[in-house]
C-alpha cells in the first residue's frame, strides 16, 4: 500500500531551514532581552528584585499561559499521531486541519 503522506525531501529541506532561521532569530532576539535585563539590573542593584518579580508575573499572565497552552496542545497532538499504527493518514489529517494562528513572527 502507498502511503497517503510522501516527504518531498527538497521541500523537506526547505522547511528546516525555514524552521532553524526562526528559531535562530528568535533565540537572539531572547538572548538580547536577557542581556538588556541583566544591564539594568546591574547598573541599578536596587531595581534587581522589582525586575525579576516582574518577570515572574509576567510569566504567570493569561497570554503567556495561552502560549504554553498553545503549544502543548500541538506537542499532544502530535505526541498521539506517532503513536498511531496509520501515521500518514492521521497526519495528513492534523495538517489539513491545523490553522496558524496568531501574529505572524
Amino acid at each position: 500500500m502507498k502511503p497517503l503522506l510522501q516527504i518531498d525531501p527538497d521541500m523537506f529541506r526547505e522547511w528546516l531551514l525555514l524552521f532553524f532561521g526562526r528559531m535562530r532569530d528568535m533565540e537572539l532576539e531572547v538572548f538580547a532581552y536577557r542581556l538588556t535585563v541583566e544591564a539594568l539590573k546591574k547598573a541599578d542593584p536596587d531595581s534587581a528584585d522589582k525586575i525579576d518579580a516582574l518577570t515572574e508575573k509576567l510569566r504567570q499572565h493569561e497570554d503567556a499561559k495561552g502560549i504554553v497552552q498553545r503549544y502543548e496542545r500541538h506537542r499532544e497532538e502530535l505526541n498521539q499521531l506517532f503513536a498511531q499504527s496509520s501515521l500518514d493518514q492521521a497526519l495528513l489529517q492534523y495538517l489539513q486541519g491545523w490553522k496558524a494562528k496568531g501574529p505572524v513572527n
